[in-house]
């Protein structure tokens, strides 16, 4: 059998508008049909002005049988995804391999030479629900925002808004890299994401973003604000890897994390950051965190927190409960944590950098803390009561930077302080957490 023809659209500007109906589909696709081996076709987007999807609408191409889903490429001058307010499939371009495939989703570009816009529960999206793995996804703007503000409720959660790769429970394909380069400013508010999970065996793509400028605020909305990779509950596969380099300021603030997680057997992704200027504030965190998921029997299962490097070429400020972490409520281990600031680095107002592990077994991890040239203030934190293994307490200005909490009947101790005295400028931590038993 063979492959669809292309499916290719050229104008100058272009309205897809889904009119709130739930019983039809609104928009342009491409696919392989149910026992088709061929491939579904391409499906090329071109707009001089304004691509502008709402209500519902959809650019998709997907396979359904043994052939690969389309290659799907929109291209525009400025592009804006709008979910409709009060009901609920999302208006999106979405690319994938769908629940009884066996063939690849198809990759998935979008390119606005200006600004790229989703809300209210708008979507960029690439899955497999099956044996294929879900296709890559690239991305290219000049400016992109995101923002969840009045996206749709179903039921009592807001649908997503965001962008999203993703490898479902039932699927053994692995998810999609997501690549992202914007000249600009790039923002993620307001309980938006850009996002990689795995719920099975196959492995969460991983996040590169490169953009002038990152801000991700979570505002007052109270759900889950910025960048994360997941391995989610009862999945066997590793999650992906968060890569982020920022020429100017990455500000993470009200709660926004940039975050990699395990709940499964498989390891959450290492971190990355690279940024001209940091500013964590009003709990925005950098972690990465190996989590307890309760509907496992043998929580010994568990995978590994990632490792965590910041690089900060000017100043990098942590304050008001802001954290950069690696943890582990498990019996897997933390990762090791590096923060490098050229400028001046400050820790303010119950902010933090955290090893944790909350395991019942011996761990060790370390915490590098360096600045080149400015020195390092942590003048402003409470005293936390820290004392190391020869039960003396460790001096304010390390025991206040870095905390290791203790969890359930574990014991956490630091055995190793050392300041470097000669630029006065770098701090590390070994941490061992010892079973109390």
């Amino acid at each position: 059998m063979g492959d669809a023809a292309p499916l290719t659209v050229h104008a100058g500007t272009l309205l897809i508008d889904g009119g709130y109906r739930t019983d039809a589909l609104t928009g342009l696709t491409t696919q392989a049909n149910p026992g088709a081996s061929g491939n579904a076709g391409p499906l090329v987007v071109q707009v001089d002005g304004l691509l502008e999807l709402r209500n519902q609408a959809e650019i998709a191409s997907s396979t359904f049988g043994g052939g690969d889903g389309g290659a799907v490429a929109v291209r525009a001058g400025e592009i804006r995804l709008t979910g409709a307010p009060d009901i609920g499939p999302r208006t999106r371009i979405r690319a994938g391999a769908e629940p009884g495939s066996s063939g690849a989703g198809g990759p998935l570009s979008v390119t606005a030479e200006g600004l790229l816009e989703l809300r209210q529960g708008g979507q960029i999206t690439s899955s497999t629900f099956a044996a294929g793995p879900a296709g890559a996804v690239e991305i290219v703007a000049g400016a992109l925002r995101i923002d969840g503000r009045h996206a749709p409720i179903l039921g009592d959660t807001a649908v997503s808004t965001g962008i999203f790769s993703q490898s479902h429970p039932q699927a053994t394909g692995d998810g999609g890299d997501v690549r992202l380069r914007v000249a600009g400013l790039l923002e993620v508010l307001n309980g938006a994401e850009i996002s990689s999970a795995t719920g099975g065996p196959g492995t969460a793509g991983d996040l590169a973003i490169a953009a002038g400028a990152l801000r991700l605020d979570g505002g007052e909305s109270g759900r889950a604000t910025g960048l994360a990779s997941t391995a989610e509950p009862g999945s066997s596969g590793s999650g992906g890897k968060i890569k982020v380099t920022t020429a100017g300021l990455l500000e993470v603030l009200n709660g926004a994390q940039i975050v990699s997680s395990t709940l499964g057997a498989g390891t959450a992704g290492d971190l990355a950051i690279a940024a001209g200027a940091l500013r964590l504030d009003h709990g925005g965190g950098i972690a990465s965190a190996a989590l307890f998921d309760p509907s496992r029997p043998e929580p010994t299962l568990a995978g590994n927190a990632g490792d965590v490097s910041v690089w900060v070429r000017e100043q990098a400020i942590l304050r008001n409960a802001a954290l950069i972490s690696s943890q582990t409520f498990t019996q897997g281990r933390a990762g090791d944590i590096t923060l490098t600031a050229a400028g001046l680095l400050e820790v303010l107002s119950g902010a933090g950098i955290c090893l944790s592990a909350g395991g019942h077994r011996s761990q060790r991890f370390t915490a590098l803390v360096q600045c080149a040239q400015h020195g390092i203030d942590f003048a402003a934190f409470p005293l936390r009561g820290q004392w190391d293994s020869e039960g003396q307490r460790i001096p304010r200005k390390i025991a206040d930077a870095i905390r290791s909490p203790a969890f359930d009947d574990n014991v956490a101790a630091l055995d190793r302080v050392a300041l470097s005295r000669g630029l006065d400028t770098r701090a590390m931590v070994e941490a061992s957490v010892m079973d109390a038993a």
